[in-house]
């Protein structure tokens, strides 16, 4: 087959899906996600109707969420995905299109999240982009076994459903082609399941699609989630440790509980963000599907988890060591203030002694002008010298 012939596979998608995380407090899980859900698809078809390029798809959008994770972040107690479905029933659509209605529908979404992110009840991951899922179920001509060789011969075709986010030059290297059809991770001939960092393909022939759908969405979307949920948190932790950093200087001449207290939300935070990571760890250890296992493992080093333990860690150990010093220094200015109070109070002893001795002496000329000159002068001679010695002291 030559490669013109090669770029000759059509693919026609079937469902379109995108992901968003999102952080909640524990008053707004139920009916308010609900009607935020409700909200959302009306925006966002009123949205995609307004652009041309968008609206000859006529796409009818479904929003729902789910439950992620339990966190801690300040008031956010509660870790979700916010999943965006629409069908587009065998639809053959260039690739360039579905980049507009991403492209389209990140902007609502930014502008809608945004919005709620400052009501403070609610926090959506407006930092990423949203996560696309395609899937497909049908290809002209038809597919029978997508072994190795067959996956080459259609790279070029298949290369701009892979990476939906990147590139589409026609004068991309094979280098380039060869690895975006790397690591398909479907253990069966008939499907292809392929998970870049923004963007997955998913094409399951014919009957399997409807047999098998919820396997996609039980076994394979969970792992994908979880994953985007780490980076999310790790990026909202990564805020609060710089917002630390930054407010330290005005913190030193803070009480310390007040430092205690800002240094224990981003440890507890950062438990959260371990226990979530662990439960990664934990189902790529118990799960039996051999197939679950290689999605989970391929997520975990796709969205390089170790890094984001050792990011996290190096960052926290900073904090640590900059709270350290804080005590260093506080202790020390205790310290000072101790040894001047304990200076003062002895100049005080002096003081009433001098004074006592003088008074004895002089007592046998008592009444005398000698008496009452002796008495004043050395009187203010002593609170000069006192207070020469304070000034001394309390300004160092």
């Amino acid at each position: 087959m030559t490669q013109q012939e090669s770029n000759d596979l059509q693919i026609y998608v079937r469902h379109i899906r995108w992901f968003v995380n999102f952080l909640a407090e524990p008053s707004l899980v139920g009916d308010e996600i609900d009607t935020i859900c409700s909200n959302l698809e009306g925006k966002i078809e009123h949205a995609l109707i307004e652009d041309p390029s968008v609206d000859k798809l006529a796409l009818d959008v479904e929003v729902s969420w789910n439950r992620t994770a339990d966190i801690n972040l300040e008031q956010m107690t509660w870790l979700g995905v916010v999943r965006i479905q629409t069908d587009l029933g065998h639809a053959r659509i260039d690739v360039k299109d579905i980049q507009n209605v991403s492209i389209r529908l990140s902007k609502v979404l930014m502008k809608n999240f945004g919005d709620l992110n400052q009501q403070g009840r609610i926090m959506f991951d407006i930092d990423s982009p949203l996560y696309v899922v395609l899937s497909s179920d049908k290809t002209n001509p038809q597919i029978q076994e997508w072994d190795a060789p067959i996956i080459r011969q259609h790279k070029k075709a298949l290369a701009p459903y892979l990476n939906l986010y990147s590139g589409q030059w026609p004068d991309y290297s094979e280098e380039l082609y060869n690895r975006r059809i790397e690591n398909t991770l479907s253990n069966r001939t008939s499907e292809l399941h392929f998970y870049g960092r923004n963007s997955a393909f998913l094409y399951l022939e014919g009957d399997s699609y409807e047999k098998y759908w919820n396997y996609v969405e039980d076994v394979m979307d969970p792992p994908l989630v979880r994953a985007r949920g780490v980076i999310f948190v790790m990026l909202k932790l990564q805020e609060l440790i710089q917002r630390f950093l930054d407010e330290l200087p005005d913190l030193r001449m803070q009480d310390i509980c007040i430092i205690e207290e800002k240094q224990s939300e981003l440890e507890k935070t950062n438990r959260s963000l371990m226990q979530l990571i662990a439960g990664i760890r934990r189902e790529d250890m118990i799960n039996m599907r051999a197939h679950a296992r290689a999605l989970n493992d391929h997520l975990i080093n796709l969205f390089r988890i170790e890094e984001v333990l050792t990011h996290v860690s190096n960052a926290l150990k900073y904090v640590h060591e900059s709270v350290e010093l804080i005590y260093e220094e506080k202790n020390r200015a205790v310290q000072e203030r101790q040894e001047r109070l304990f200076l003062y109070l002895s100049i005080i002893l002096g003081a009433s002694v001098v004074t006592e001795a003088i008074n004895i002496l002089i007592e046998p000329i008592r009444g005398s002008f000698g008496f009452y000159w002796i008495q004043y002068t050395m009187a203010f001679s002593i609170i000069a010298i006192f207070g020469f010695i304070l000034y001394r002291i309390f300004r160092k």
